[in-house]
This record gives structure tokens, C-alpha cells and sequence, in this order.
């Protein structure tokens, strides 16, 4: 619960600096998802600054916080005080949405982002979370800033890794979890606020398109970076919104800077750009579009200017190891014309990982905004959307078309989808409902009935982390139970001797508290490269400092360490310990001792 605390105070805190950036750039207007997505990227900034200069403490995070703080502190008040007046009076009221399908639409979006805040509240869990979501953060903490690191993809684009590290360094990892917990709900609000802009009743039915696709159901509570993408999709919508309602140019350039937060937050959503040519498009002014570009440049590439820094490239070792050959699927005619078609198919819950899909809905609502609204309402939403799947489909079909056959393919576009796509998505359901007939009842149980196998899923998934987020189970219990290394790692943290350094042989490092060196043989750690025996092994182990092995079975290795017993099971390695897992399968720990 201490985490929770310590992130709904710096939820406050950046709700309140946000405001007061929106005024003096001149971007006031939406009260809660846009002030957050403002200070999670200034923070983003500023936090990777204090890291590539190594000044990232919890002195120099908590100065930082203070300085906000100090800005925000009168329009916290101001609010505080019409807080208390809307308490008094009752003004809260209008945010409860009248009887009908926006009520239930609106106990929808709050269940779905209750349930996900119990999970967010649990430890950490997952397994892309323990490789590297988590994993870097930590080192970057530990390290007080930006280190550079061979074995760990510590070089892998980590924008949102900024605020992990000031979570972990301010309240510990839960209230790391809980930001991406906030970018769902500021996620939510944006999408709410646009598609009411764009039609006045269409506000709770995006909201609850967004938080009931699977994507959101999936991730929401995590510490994937799925959900933190749509928070910066969702601003980017809104801004756009704004230039082209006549606000102002300054809108166009702030939805080119969050469209460069999302490719910065991960690569693969590159289709993000195409907000650029939109907003170009519609403001037509080089100035604007000059300034524009800057932006995006700026927000999508100070990571890459990191990696070049430091190890020669911009994007390092990145999309070099996903796009040849890594799809592991050979090009040819047929996956160049039918890989298009499987990827849509994945996005539309057809694929094996139904979390990396838009969802049905989705898609159906945005095929029926274009077949039936296209004319009456603003069509810009959906040419992003359009945009974003014709650019991804394309630029994949030239450089790998191989990876269009693959699940991943769903995964890496779906955000687009739902962060571009809820918004029309939900202009088509409102104006269904003000039809009559079948097509009325068919649309709206279809934008319903959907959600509801994944509100039990969430449901049960949210019992099963509940005891550990309420402090009724131990994190050494509950973890136990969900990590296969958990107990090899706390055992490995408790040895006395302060020069430990493990060769971790495994998926998921961050819950070893230990120097080591990730070693999992998948063509990317250098620890194997030119390896042909033990005794290589040995050597390279100790010439690296190495005092102990902690080995996952389960991992692909090279045939001369394909059984463990045998490499394992002689000098100048001692079996410390062993602890089983599922399968039958165990994790072992080797001390590796002294020549």
C-alpha cells in the first residue's frame, strides 16, 4: 500500500505541473489525460538527461519533483478549493453519466481499470517485465544513470524506462507499475474527450472501446509498454483534434512530440508517424511543419542519439535482429500476398496471443465508420488509423515480409489500431444507437458482448494477484509461486560474500539483486561468442569475475551444454542448490570455485 501512496502523491503532483505546462504552452483544455501525458513526457526528458549524465539519484529525483512541486503548488490549491466547493455543493454530479447505455458504458470503463489497478498493485510478474521492462530501469537506477551494456539490452529504445526508474527510485517497483497503470487511465480520458468533441455522445462509448480491447485487458496492470503507447497515441489524437477545430498551430507540433514519445517509448510502433503528414496536411504552413518535425525528432530520437554515443548506432542492434531472418520464416509469394491478410487477422483476435489484438470491435467499428459515416462525420481519426495499418503492412512487406505471417505482427500494430481506431470506432457505435431496428440491437450487442469473457478473465486474474496487492501474501510467497528463479535469486542475494557475480543462465535477471551477466544463448549476449567447449566456459567466466551459475533448463543452449548434469556436474563447479518448477523440470545454482 506504501506504493500506492507514493505514486496517487506524485499522481497529484503531475497532474498539477501538467496544468500549469499546458497553460504557459498554451495547450490548456482537456482537465485530466492530456496534463498527465505532458508531465510524463517532460519527465521523460528530464529524468534520461540526470541518466546520460549519471546524476540520477534519489536526491537529484526528488529535487526534480520538488521543482515541479513549487510550480504546481497554486493550481493544486486553486483545485483543492474547487474540490471542496463541487463536494459541497454537489457540482461532482455532472460526472456521473445519465441512465442508459452511457452509465453502463461508464461501469464498464471503471471496472476494467479497477481490476487492472489491483494487478498493478501485486509485484512484478511478467516475463518481458523481467528481462528487460523492469530489468533496466533497475540498473539504471542502481547505476545512477545510463551505462552501457553488451549482455543486457540496456540499449533497447527506453523512453517510458525513464519513468519506471523514478518510480522505483521514489516509492520501489509498485509504484513503478502504477504508472503505466495511470497512462491506461489518462489513455481512456483522452480518447473520451475527443470522440465527445467530435460527437457529443460518443465520449463514454471510446472510452470503453479502449479499455475493453483486448490490448487493454491484457496489458492494462502491467509492465508492458502497450499501454503507455496508447496514452501517446491518444494525445496525439487529441492535439490533432485541437489544430483542426482552429485552436492554434502550436496544437500541430504538440501531436507530432507525443507521436515521437510513442516511437520512443518502442520502435516497433513506427506507424506513429504518420500523424506528421496529417497534421502537415492540415495546417499547411512550413513554419508549422518545420517546427513540427523538430519535435518529433526530438521526442522519438534522443534514446538513439544515446546509442550512437555510445555504441556507433542509432538504433542498436535494432531492427537488425527482428527483421533478418528473425521472423525464422523464409520470404516468398506467398507470405508477401497473404502475410497482409494473417496480420489483420491477428489484430482482429484471430491470433494465438489474443492480448496483442485490437479486438473485433474495433475493427468492425471502424470498417462501419467508413462505410456509413465516412461522409457526415470527421474523417481524420480514421486516415490515421488507415495510415498507420497501410504504412506498417508496407514498410514490413519490404524489409521482412516474413514477419506479416508471424503473431507478432498483431501485437506490434494493434496499439495503432486501438489508439487511433477507438475514436471512429465510437462514432459509428453512437450513432448506431440513435437508430431503430435490428442494426441498432446487432451493433450495440456486438460493442458489449465481447467484453464481457474478458471481464471475467480480468476478474479472475485480478483475485489471483489480489492477496499479494492488499499485503495479505508475502512478495516472497506470491513470487515463489509465479517466477521460476525466484527462490535461486533469493537465495543468491543472501550469500554473505559481497563479491558474488552470477552468470545468470535464465530468462528473467531482475529479481537478482547481484552483479551478473545475462547469458541466455540467443544469438545476442556475447558471452557465448566463440565458445566451443567447457573449458572456454570456464576460462571466459573467470576472466569475468564470475563466482557463481544460475541455470533455467528450459532455455535453448548450445548442444555442449545441452545437459547440465554432465557440464555442471564436475570441477571446478560445486552444486549449491536446486529448486523445482513446473514440468518437472528444476533451476540449479552453481558455485563456480576457485582455481
Amino acid at each position: 500500500m506504501a506504493g500506492l501512496a507514493a505514486f496517487l502523491l506524485l499522481a497529484v503532483l503531475l497532474w498539477g505541473f501538467g496544468e500549469v505546462l499546458a497553460a504557459r504552452l498554451g495547450l490548456a483544455g482537456e482537465r485530466l489525460g492530456f496534463p498527465i501525458a505532458l508531465s510524463y513526457g517532460f519527465l521523460t526528458l528530464a529524468v534520461f538527461a540526470l541518466a546520460w549524465g549519471r546524476f540520477l539519484s534519489i536526491g537529484s529525483l526528488l529535487a526534480l519533483l520538488g521543482v515541479m512541486g513549487l510550480l504546481a503548488v497554486r493550481r493544486l490549491a486553486a483545485a483543492a478549493r474547487a474540490g471542496t466547493v463541487a463536494v459541497r455543493t454537489g457540482g461532482w454530479k455532472h460526472l456521473v453519466p445519465p441512465r442508459g447505455l452511457d452509465r453502463w458504458l461508464a461501469a464498464g470503463t471503471v471496472m476494467f481499470y479497477g481490476l487492472a489497478l489491483v494487478m498493478a498493485m501485486a509485484p512484478p510478474t511478467g516475463m518481458d517485465a523481467g528481462v528487460y521492462h523492469f530489468t533496466i530501469p533497475k540498473l539504471i537506477v542502481r547505476e545512477h544513470g545510463l551505462v552501457p551494456l553488451d549482455d543486457v539490452w540496456i540499449h533497447k529504445f527506453g523512453g517510458f524506462y525513464m519513468l519506471y526508474a523514478l518510480g522505483m527510485a521514489t516509492g520501489g517497483e509498485v509504484t513503478a507499475k502504477l504508472f503505466a497503470w495511470g497512462a491506461s487511465v489518462a489513455a481512456g480520458a483522452l480518447a473520451c474527450s475527443v470522440a465527445r468533441r467530435l460527437r457529443p455522445g460518443a465520449g463514454w462509448a471510446a472510452a470503453f472501446i479502449l479499455a475493453s480491447s483486448p490490448l487493454a485487458v491484457g496489458y492494462a496492470g502491467y509492465e508492458n509498454l502497450e499501454i503507455p503507447l496508447l496514452l501517446y497515441l491518444t494525445a496525439s489524437v487529441y492535439a490533432l483534434h485541437r489544430m483542426a477545430a482552429g485552436d492554434g498551430s502550436r496544437w500541430a507540433v504538440a501531436a507530432c512530440a507525443f507521436a515521437g514519445f510513442a516511437v520512443s517509448t518502442k520502435p516497433s510502433s513506427f506507424p506513429a508517424a504518420v500523424v506528421l503528414p496529417v497534421a502537415f496536411f492540415l495546417v499547411r504552413r512550413w513554419a508549422v511543419a518545420m517546427a513540427g518535425m523538430g519535435a518529433f525528432l526530438a521526442t522519438a530520437g534522443f534514446w538513439g542519439l544515446w546509442n550512437a554515443a555510445t555504441t556507433g548506432s542509432f538504433i542498436y542492434r535494432y531492427p537488425g535482429s527482428a527483421l533478418e531472418g528473425g521472423a525464422g520464416i523464409e520470404p516468398s509469394l506467398a507470405t508477401t500476398l497473404l502475410g497482409p491478410l494473417r496480420t489483420l487477422g491477428f489484430v482482429a483476435t484471430a491470433g494465438t496471443y489474443w492480448p496483442d489484438s485490437a479486438g473485433p470491435f474495433v475493427v468492425a467499428g471502424l470498417a462501419g465508420f467508413i462505410v456509413f459515416r465516412w461522409r457526415e462525420e470527421a474523417r481524420w481519426p480514421a486516415v490515421l488509423c488507415l495510415l498507420g495499418v497501410a504504412g506498417y503492412i508496407g514498410i514490413l512487406a519490404i524489409l521482412s515480409p516474413g514477419h506479416l505471417s508471424t503473431s507478432f505482427s498483431g501485437r506490434y500494430l494493434a496499439p495503432i489500431v486501438v489508439g487511433f481506431g477507438a475514436v471512429p470506432a465510437a462514432l459509428f457505435a453512437d450513432w448506431a444507437r440513435t437508430q431503430v431496428g435490428l442494426l441498432r440491437w446487432a451493433i450495440l450487442l456486438a460493442l458489449l458482448l465481447p467484453a464481457v469473457p474478458l471481464a471475467v478473465l480480468k476478474a479472475g486474474k485480478a483475485a489471483v494477484a489480489a492477496p499479494a496487492a492488499l499485503g495479505i501474501e508475502r512478495r516472497e510467497a506470491y513470487l515463489a509461486k509465479k517466477i521460476e528463479t525466484f527462490q535461486a535469486c533469493r537465495y543468491l542475494d543472501r550469500l554473505p560474500d559481497p563479491r558474488v557475480k552470477v552468470l545468470f543462465v535464465a530468462h528473467r535477471p531482475y529479481y537478482l539483486d547481484r552483479p551478473f551477466v545475462h547469458a541466455v544463448d540467443s544469438g545476442w549476449q556475447p558471452f557465448y561468442r566463440g565458445l566451443r567447449d567447457r573449458e572456454d566456459f570456464v576460462r571466459r567466466a573467470r576472466e569475468q569475475g564470475i563466482t557463481h551459475v544460475l541455470y533455467e533448463p528450459s532455455l535453448p543452449q548450445g548442444s555442449w551444454i545441452a545437459d547440465p548434469d554432465v557440464f555442471f556436474g564436475s570441477a571446478p563447479f560445486r552444486e549449491a542448490g536446486r529448486w523445482p518448477y513446473w514440468l518437472g523440470r528444476t533451476v540449479r545454482v552453481y558455485e563456480l570455485m576457485a582455481p
